[in-house]
Protein backbone atom coordinates (compact mmCIF):
# COMPACT_ATOMS: atom_id res chain seq x y z
CA UNK A 1 0.00 0.00 0.00
CA UNK A 2 1.37 3.55 -1.09
CA UNK A 3 1.31 6.31 1.35
CA UNK A 4 2.25 9.94 1.12
CA UNK A 5 5.20 11.49 3.12
CA UNK A 6 2.58 13.71 5.36
CA UNK A 7 0.41 10.40 5.87
CA UNK A 8 2.86 8.62 7.15
CA UNK A 9 4.42 10.94 9.90
CA UNK A 10 0.97 11.18 10.81
CA UNK A 11 0.51 7.84 11.25
CA UNK A 12 4.28 7.55 13.20
CA UNK A 13 3.45 10.40 15.94
CA UNK A 14 -0.13 9.01 16.55
CA UNK A 15 1.26 5.90 17.12
CA UNK A 16 4.07 7.06 19.67
CA UNK A 17 1.17 8.99 21.42
CA UNK A 18 -0.59 5.44 21.42
CA UNK A 19 2.93 3.90 22.48
CA UNK A 20 3.83 6.30 25.24
CA UNK A 21 0.04 5.33 26.94
CA UNK A 22 0.67 1.76 26.98
CA UNK A 23 4.51 1.75 27.80
CA UNK A 24 3.46 3.89 30.66
CA UNK A 25 1.25 1.19 31.96
CA UNK A 26 3.54 -1.18 31.65
CA UNK A 27 6.29 -0.36 33.11
CA UNK A 28 4.22 -1.05 36.36
CA UNK A 29 4.01 -4.69 35.62
CA UNK A 30 6.82 -5.17 33.74
CA UNK A 31 6.53 -9.06 34.69
CA UNK A 32 3.44 -9.69 33.16
CA UNK A 33 2.46 -10.50 29.11
CA UNK A 34 -1.37 -9.13 28.32
CA UNK A 35 -2.66 -11.96 26.19
CA UNK A 36 -5.35 -10.73 23.45
CA UNK A 37 -6.87 -12.65 20.84
CA UNK A 38 -7.43 -10.03 18.51
CA UNK A 39 -4.25 -9.83 17.54
CA UNK A 40 -0.60 -9.46 18.97
CA UNK A 41 0.84 -6.12 19.54
CA UNK A 42 5.17 -5.68 19.62
CA UNK A 43 6.46 -3.29 22.09
CA UNK A 44 9.94 -2.86 21.49
CA UNK A 45 13.03 -0.43 22.51
CA UNK A 46 15.87 0.39 20.61
CA UNK A 47 18.50 2.14 23.45
CA UNK A 48 21.02 4.65 21.63
CA UNK A 49 19.62 3.95 18.51
CA UNK A 50 18.80 7.37 16.20
CA UNK A 51 15.58 7.92 14.86
CA UNK A 52 13.90 7.05 11.57
CA UNK A 53 15.94 3.74 11.81
CA UNK A 54 13.51 1.01 10.01
CA UNK A 55 12.89 -2.33 11.52
CA UNK A 56 11.22 -5.25 9.75
CA UNK A 57 9.32 -8.30 10.83
CA UNK A 58 8.88 -11.35 8.59
CA UNK A 59 10.48 -11.66 5.19
CA UNK A 60 9.18 -11.96 1.06
CA UNK A 61 5.36 -11.20 0.88
CA UNK A 62 5.04 -11.09 4.30
CA UNK A 63 7.44 -8.22 5.61
CA UNK A 64 6.06 -5.82 8.13
CA UNK A 65 8.08 -2.69 8.85
CA UNK A 66 7.96 0.37 11.74
CA UNK A 67 10.44 3.13 12.05
CA UNK A 68 12.09 3.98 15.07
CA UNK A 69 11.39 7.09 17.13
CA UNK A 70 12.30 8.10 20.57
CA UNK A 71 14.06 4.96 20.54
CA UNK A 72 10.73 3.30 20.42
CA UNK A 73 9.19 1.26 17.64
CA UNK A 74 5.69 -1.58 18.08
CA UNK A 75 4.34 -3.88 15.37
CA UNK A 76 1.04 -4.87 15.46
CA UNK A 77 -1.10 -7.56 13.44
CA UNK A 78 -3.22 -10.97 14.04
CA UNK A 79 -1.99 -14.91 13.31
CA UNK A 80 -4.13 -17.75 13.21
CA UNK A 81 -1.86 -19.71 15.45
CA UNK A 82 1.89 -19.30 17.08
CA UNK A 83 4.38 -18.08 14.03
CA UNK A 84 7.67 -17.88 14.25
CA UNK A 85 8.90 -14.02 12.37
CA UNK A 86 12.17 -12.75 12.21
CA UNK A 87 12.67 -9.51 12.83
CA UNK A 88 15.88 -7.79 11.37
CA UNK A 89 17.60 -4.69 10.04
CA UNK A 90 17.15 -3.43 6.10
CA UNK A 91 20.11 -5.39 5.33
CA UNK A 92 19.36 -8.17 7.03
CA UNK A 93 23.25 -7.95 8.96
CA UNK A 94 21.77 -8.15 12.17
CA UNK A 95 18.22 -10.05 13.33
CA UNK A 96 16.68 -12.90 15.59
CA UNK A 97 14.03 -15.42 15.62
CA UNK A 98 11.01 -14.76 17.43
CA UNK A 99 7.54 -16.63 18.12
CA UNK A 100 4.66 -14.36 17.76
CA UNK A 101 1.35 -15.01 19.63
CA UNK A 102 -1.89 -12.92 19.59
CA UNK A 103 -0.85 -10.83 23.04
CA UNK A 104 1.49 -8.29 23.84
CA UNK A 105 5.50 -8.85 23.41
CA UNK A 106 8.49 -6.96 24.19
CA UNK A 107 11.55 -6.35 22.56
CA UNK A 108 14.46 -4.56 23.95
CA UNK A 109 17.28 -3.84 21.77
CA UNK A 110 20.63 -2.29 23.54
CA UNK A 111 22.77 -0.07 21.13
CA UNK A 112 20.99 -0.92 18.11
CA UNK A 113 22.55 -4.41 17.85
CA UNK A 114 19.21 -6.25 16.87
CA UNK A 115 21.57 -9.98 17.82
CA UNK A 116 21.70 -9.32 21.10
CA UNK A 117 17.76 -8.55 21.43
CA UNK A 118 15.69 -9.68 24.78
CA UNK A 119 12.56 -11.04 23.92
CA UNK A 120 9.46 -11.43 26.66
CA UNK A 121 7.05 -13.28 24.50
CA UNK A 122 4.71 -16.02 25.41
CA UNK A 123 4.79 -20.11 26.01
CA UNK A 124 5.84 -21.06 22.51
CA UNK A 125 9.12 -18.26 22.16
CA UNK A 126 9.96 -19.90 25.80
CA UNK A 127 9.63 -23.34 24.50
CA UNK A 128 11.91 -22.01 21.65
CA UNK A 129 14.53 -20.32 23.61
CA UNK A 130 14.58 -23.59 25.70
CA UNK A 131 15.85 -25.70 22.52
CA UNK A 132 17.96 -22.71 21.27
CA UNK A 133 19.89 -23.06 24.85
CA UNK A 134 20.35 -26.96 24.06
CA UNK A 135 22.02 -26.42 21.18
CA UNK A 136 24.09 -22.83 22.05
CA UNK A 137 27.34 -25.27 22.53
CA UNK A 138 27.67 -26.77 19.31
CA UNK A 139 26.20 -23.33 17.54
CA UNK A 140 28.95 -21.72 19.25
CA UNK A 141 31.54 -24.43 18.12
CA UNK A 142 30.37 -25.09 14.64
CA UNK A 143 30.44 -21.41 14.25
CA UNK A 144 33.99 -21.59 15.36
CA UNK A 145 34.64 -24.36 12.71
CA UNK A 146 33.52 -22.85 9.62
CA UNK A 147 35.73 -19.84 10.15
CA UNK A 148 39.32 -22.21 10.70
CA UNK A 149 37.33 -24.42 7.10
CA UNK A 150 37.38 -20.82 5.48
CA UNK A 151 40.81 -19.56 5.97
CA UNK A 152 41.30 -22.75 3.93
CA UNK A 153 44.52 -23.10 6.42
CA UNK A 154 46.11 -26.83 7.18
CA UNK A 155 46.44 -29.85 5.87
CA UNK A 156 43.89 -31.62 3.65
CA UNK A 157 44.16 -34.21 6.67
CA UNK A 158 42.92 -31.53 8.84
CA UNK A 159 40.76 -29.72 7.07
CA UNK A 160 39.06 -33.04 6.29
CA UNK A 161 38.49 -33.91 9.78
CA UNK A 162 36.74 -30.12 10.52
CA UNK A 163 34.48 -31.08 7.86
CA UNK A 164 33.73 -34.80 9.73
CA UNK A 165 33.11 -32.96 12.99
CA UNK A 166 30.56 -30.08 11.46
CA UNK A 167 28.67 -33.21 10.10
CA UNK A 168 29.09 -34.56 13.33
CA UNK A 169 27.65 -31.23 14.98
CA UNK A 170 24.61 -31.37 12.54
CA UNK A 171 23.68 -35.14 14.06
CA UNK A 172 23.92 -33.73 17.13
CA UNK A 173 22.03 -31.17 16.74
CA UNK A 174 19.35 -33.06 14.97
CA UNK A 175 19.33 -35.61 17.83
CA UNK A 176 18.81 -32.73 20.58
CA UNK A 177 15.95 -31.14 18.28
CA UNK A 178 14.26 -35.16 17.67
CA UNK A 179 14.14 -35.06 21.79
CA UNK A 180 12.40 -31.97 22.40
CA UNK A 181 9.75 -32.79 19.90
CA UNK A 182 8.94 -36.04 22.12
CA UNK A 183 9.00 -33.86 25.37
CA UNK A 184 7.30 -31.37 24.14
CA UNK A 185 4.55 -33.18 22.13
CA UNK A 186 2.18 -29.59 22.36
CA UNK A 187 4.51 -27.28 21.13
CA UNK A 188 4.22 -25.38 17.85
CA UNK A 189 8.13 -25.13 17.92
CA UNK A 190 8.07 -29.22 17.60
CA UNK A 191 5.92 -29.33 14.80
CA UNK A 192 8.31 -26.46 12.80
CA UNK A 193 10.97 -28.13 13.42
CA UNK A 194 9.70 -31.91 12.67
CA UNK A 195 8.33 -29.96 9.25
CA UNK A 196 12.09 -29.05 8.82
CA UNK A 197 13.69 -32.41 9.50
CA UNK A 198 10.83 -34.51 7.15
CA UNK A 199 13.08 -34.46 4.38
CA UNK A 200 15.82 -35.76 6.26
CA UNK A 201 14.46 -38.30 7.98
CA UNK A 202 12.68 -41.67 6.97
CA UNK A 203 9.09 -41.83 6.54
CA UNK A 204 8.95 -44.08 9.39
CA UNK A 205 11.07 -41.90 12.04
CA UNK A 206 8.91 -39.44 11.03
CA UNK A 207 5.76 -41.56 12.08
CA UNK A 208 7.05 -42.21 14.80
CA UNK A 209 7.81 -38.25 15.99
CA UNK A 210 4.52 -37.22 14.85
CA UNK A 211 2.04 -40.12 16.01
CA UNK A 212 2.50 -39.07 19.91
CA UNK A 213 2.16 -35.04 19.22
CA UNK A 214 -1.15 -33.47 20.62
CA UNK A 215 -4.17 -32.82 18.48
CA UNK A 216 -4.06 -29.24 18.78
CA UNK A 217 -0.33 -29.61 16.98
CA UNK A 218 -1.54 -32.83 14.64
CA UNK A 219 -4.54 -29.84 13.30
CA UNK A 220 -2.10 -26.96 13.04
CA UNK A 221 -1.03 -25.96 9.56
CA UNK A 222 2.47 -27.55 9.78
CA UNK A 223 0.97 -30.39 11.56
CA UNK A 224 -1.92 -31.09 8.85
CA UNK A 225 0.88 -30.79 6.23
CA UNK A 226 3.26 -33.38 7.80
CA UNK A 227 0.03 -35.56 7.54
CA UNK A 228 -0.39 -35.28 3.83
CA UNK A 229 3.28 -35.90 3.42
CA UNK A 230 3.33 -39.26 5.32
CA UNK A 231 0.32 -40.26 2.69
CA UNK A 232 2.65 -39.67 -0.47
CA UNK A 233 4.29 -42.40 -1.76
CA UNK A 234 8.54 -43.18 -0.75
CA UNK A 235 10.45 -40.77 -3.15
CA UNK A 236 11.54 -42.85 -6.40
CA UNK A 237 15.16 -44.16 -6.60
CA UNK A 238 17.65 -44.37 -9.25
CA UNK A 239 16.34 -47.55 -11.48
CA UNK A 240 12.89 -47.32 -10.78
CA UNK A 241 10.21 -45.79 -12.24
CA UNK A 242 9.39 -42.18 -12.17
CA UNK A 243 6.06 -40.60 -10.88
CA UNK A 244 4.27 -37.73 -13.19
CA UNK A 245 2.90 -35.16 -11.60
CA UNK A 246 1.42 -31.43 -13.58
CA UNK A 247 1.79 -28.00 -12.72
CA UNK A 248 1.30 -24.49 -14.25
CA UNK A 249 3.23 -22.38 -16.71
CA UNK A 250 3.59 -18.58 -16.37
CA UNK A 251 0.46 -18.43 -18.56
CA UNK A 252 -1.31 -21.02 -16.08
CA UNK A 253 -1.72 -23.75 -18.25
CA UNK A 254 -1.25 -27.20 -16.79
CA UNK A 255 1.78 -29.46 -18.25
CA UNK A 256 2.34 -32.84 -17.07
CA UNK A 257 5.73 -34.02 -17.15
CA UNK A 258 4.95 -36.89 -19.08
CA UNK A 259 3.80 -34.64 -21.89
CA UNK A 260 7.25 -33.41 -22.42
CA UNK A 261 9.50 -36.61 -21.98
CA UNK A 262 11.60 -37.12 -24.57
CA UNK A 263 14.77 -39.62 -24.88
CA UNK A 264 16.20 -38.51 -22.00
CA UNK A 265 14.61 -35.35 -19.53
CA UNK A 266 15.72 -33.96 -16.86
CA UNK A 267 13.72 -32.49 -14.06
CA UNK A 268 15.49 -28.99 -13.07
CA UNK A 269 14.31 -28.00 -9.16
CA UNK A 270 15.18 -24.41 -8.68
CA UNK A 271 13.88 -20.92 -7.84
CA UNK A 272 14.92 -17.70 -8.50
CA UNK A 273 16.20 -16.63 -5.11
CA UNK A 274 18.94 -19.27 -5.25
CA UNK A 275 21.77 -18.23 -6.25
CA UNK A 276 23.94 -21.45 -7.19
CA UNK A 277 20.40 -22.44 -9.28
CA UNK A 278 21.43 -19.46 -11.19
CA UNK A 279 25.03 -19.66 -11.42
CA UNK A 280 24.49 -22.90 -12.97
CA UNK A 281 21.62 -21.98 -15.59
CA UNK A 282 23.59 -20.87 -18.26
CA UNK A 283 25.05 -24.40 -18.22
CA UNK A 284 21.91 -25.78 -18.43
CA UNK A 285 21.32 -23.59 -21.42
CA UNK A 286 23.99 -24.66 -23.27
CA UNK A 287 23.10 -28.26 -22.91
CA UNK A 288 19.88 -27.71 -23.91
CA UNK A 289 20.44 -26.09 -26.93
CA UNK A 290 23.61 -29.16 -27.98
CA UNK A 291 21.25 -32.18 -27.20
CA UNK A 292 17.83 -30.49 -27.68
CA UNK A 293 17.67 -31.82 -31.30
CA UNK A 294 18.78 -35.08 -30.73
CA UNK A 295 16.39 -36.39 -28.22
CA UNK A 296 17.08 -33.95 -24.89
CA UNK A 297 14.30 -32.17 -22.82
CA UNK A 298 14.72 -29.91 -19.83
CA UNK A 299 11.34 -29.35 -17.61
CA UNK A 300 12.18 -26.90 -14.98
CA UNK A 301 10.39 -26.79 -11.68
CA UNK A 302 10.48 -23.99 -9.49
CA UNK A 303 10.15 -23.75 -5.91
CA UNK A 304 9.02 -20.05 -5.95
CA UNK A 305 6.49 -18.30 -3.96
CA UNK A 306 6.73 -15.43 -5.86
CA UNK A 307 5.47 -15.42 -9.27
CA UNK A 308 6.75 -12.30 -10.37
CA UNK A 309 10.09 -12.85 -9.30
CA UNK A 310 9.96 -16.58 -11.47
CA UNK A 311 8.79 -15.07 -14.55
CA UNK A 312 11.12 -12.52 -14.45
CA UNK A 313 14.13 -14.99 -13.47
CA UNK A 314 13.03 -17.31 -17.01
CA UNK A 315 13.27 -13.87 -18.97
CA UNK A 316 16.56 -12.75 -17.53
CA UNK A 317 18.36 -15.98 -17.65
CA UNK A 318 16.18 -16.74 -21.36
CA UNK A 319 15.44 -20.65 -20.06
CA UNK A 320 14.14 -21.81 -23.28
CA UNK A 321 12.60 -25.20 -21.88
CA UNK A 322 9.36 -25.45 -20.43
CA UNK A 323 9.06 -24.11 -16.70
CA UNK A 324 6.31 -24.77 -14.07
CA UNK A 325 5.29 -23.41 -10.73
CA UNK A 326 2.76 -23.59 -8.01
CA UNK A 327 4.19 -20.93 -6.14
CA UNK A 328 4.38 -22.91 -2.97
CA UNK A 329 8.05 -22.90 -2.50
CA UNK A 330 9.21 -27.11 -1.14
CA UNK A 331 5.85 -27.83 -0.44
CA UNK A 332 4.58 -28.30 -3.62
CA UNK A 333 3.65 -31.85 -4.99
CA UNK A 334 6.45 -32.81 -6.91
CA UNK A 335 9.27 -31.78 -4.13
CA UNK A 336 7.88 -33.68 -1.66
CA UNK A 337 7.10 -36.76 -3.64
CA UNK A 338 10.75 -36.44 -4.78
CA UNK A 339 12.15 -35.87 -1.35
CA UNK A 340 13.65 -32.29 -2.41
CA UNK A 341 14.97 -30.56 0.55
CA UNK A 342 17.75 -28.16 -0.91
CA UNK A 343 18.45 -26.56 -4.35
CA UNK A 344 19.43 -26.79 -7.19
CA UNK A 345 18.41 -30.33 -6.91
CA UNK A 346 17.60 -32.68 -10.58
CA UNK A 347 17.23 -35.91 -11.75
CA UNK A 348 17.53 -37.32 -15.48
CA UNK A 349 14.53 -40.13 -16.84
CA UNK A 350 15.40 -42.20 -20.07
CA UNK A 351 13.14 -42.76 -22.34
CA UNK A 352 11.59 -45.49 -20.49
CA UNK A 353 10.80 -43.65 -17.65
CA UNK A 354 13.60 -44.97 -15.25
CA UNK A 355 15.44 -42.51 -13.70
CA UNK A 356 19.13 -42.96 -14.59
CA UNK A 357 20.99 -40.35 -12.60
CA UNK A 358 20.32 -37.59 -10.32
CA UNK A 359 21.70 -34.09 -9.24
CA UNK A 360 24.06 -33.75 -11.95
CA UNK A 361 26.34 -30.57 -12.33
CA UNK A 362 28.53 -29.03 -14.83
CA UNK A 363 31.23 -31.68 -16.11
CA UNK A 364 29.47 -34.52 -14.26
CA UNK A 365 26.11 -33.54 -16.38
CA UNK A 366 27.84 -32.64 -19.50
CA UNK A 367 29.92 -36.20 -19.49
CA UNK A 368 26.65 -38.21 -18.87
CA UNK A 369 25.10 -36.59 -21.64
CA UNK A 370 27.75 -36.75 -24.31
CA UNK A 371 27.99 -40.74 -23.26
CA UNK A 372 24.03 -40.81 -23.72
CA UNK A 373 24.31 -39.29 -26.70
CA UNK A 374 27.77 -40.42 -27.58
CA UNK A 375 28.43 -36.91 -29.79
Amino acid sequence: MNFNINHIFTIVFISILLYSCKTEKKDKNADQIKVDATGYHILGTMKNASDSIWIYLGTNKEKDSAMVIEERFEFTGTVDEPKSMYMHSKDYKQGFVLWVENQTITVNIENGNLNKAVVVAGKTHKESEILTSRKKDLNKEYDELIKLLQTQKGSKKYLDSLSKRGKEIFRQKDSITKAFIIEFPDSYVSIAHLTYLKSEISRKELARLYDPLSENIKNSKDGQAIKYFLSLPEPPKIGEVYIDFELPNPEGSLIKLSDKKRKYTLVEFWAAWCGPCRKTNPELVMAYKKYKDHGFEIYGVSLDEQKKNWVKAIEKDSLPWTNVSDIKGFETYPALIYGINKIPSNFLIDEDGIIIAKNLRGSNLNDKLKELFQL
